[in-house]
């Protein structure tokens, strides 16, 4: 997935096989918790939310869509540095992002290098109103056998078993997810969540 030499069509099967694994039980439902927690109770006027790498957008749509059930007013972007239809280009690690109330991602911290994770907490600190709120893999090897008989038994395409596998092996512990927070943003809660999942919440003060 992270190869720039990926054939559109190749890029467009992975794609399409994330969006069926995000509909699995467990994989989206608790980023909307926490995004609902961090926005609070509705208030008037529309709050903006910013997913960075998000893909095909298709969990910002749903977010989007499960918010304003909620009673929030709500706009939800999907960026992406590969823009695509409903997904706006956005590097996550450019300076002077544009303001929004939360910046979210999903599954995208483990491809990034350490030092690019703290810049983008950084800026990401600096461009929102309310807070930030990360999703990502916790590195287990309970989790990486389990979820490679998973992606084989729902006959999903080589690249997303292979992605699925080195993703894994790229994802955190506690410790390790705490410490590239902890310069960046001072009182970030780590909390994990089925199947395998850290989802690291920052409130700005």
């Amino acid at each position: 997935m992270d190869s720039e030499g990926l054939a559109p069509a190749e890029r467009q099967a992975a794609l399409d096989g994330l969006e069926r694994i995000g509909r699995w039980p467990g994989q989206r439902a608790p980023v909307l918790k926490e995004l609902a927690s961090l926005l609070g109770r509705p208030q008037p006027g529309t709050r903006r939310l910013v997913e960075v790498g998000a893909g095909s957008g298709h969990l910002a749509q749903w977010v989007g869509v499960r918010l304003r059930a909620m009673g929030h007013s709500v706009e939800v972007l999907a960026t992406d540095r590969e823009p695509a239809e409903g997904v706006t280009r956005l590097d996550a690690l450019d300076r002077g992002l544009p303001e929004a109330d939360i910046y979210f991602s999903n599954l995208m911290l483990h491809h990034l290098e350490d030092a690019d994770v703290r810049t983008m907490f950084g800026r990401q600190a600096a461009a929102s109103r309310l807070g930030l709120l990360h999703c990502d893999l916790h590195r287990h090897w309970a989790h990486y056998y389990g979820a490679g008989f998973l992606l084989w038994a729902a006959g999903m395409p080589d690249i997303i078993r292979q992605d699925g596998a080195s993703s894994i092996q790229q994802g955190f512990t506690r410790a390790e997810l705490g410490d590239l927070a902890e310069s960046v943003l001072p009182g970030a809660r780590i909390e994990w969540h089925f199947p395998f999942r850290w989802i690291l919440t920052w409130r700005k003060s």
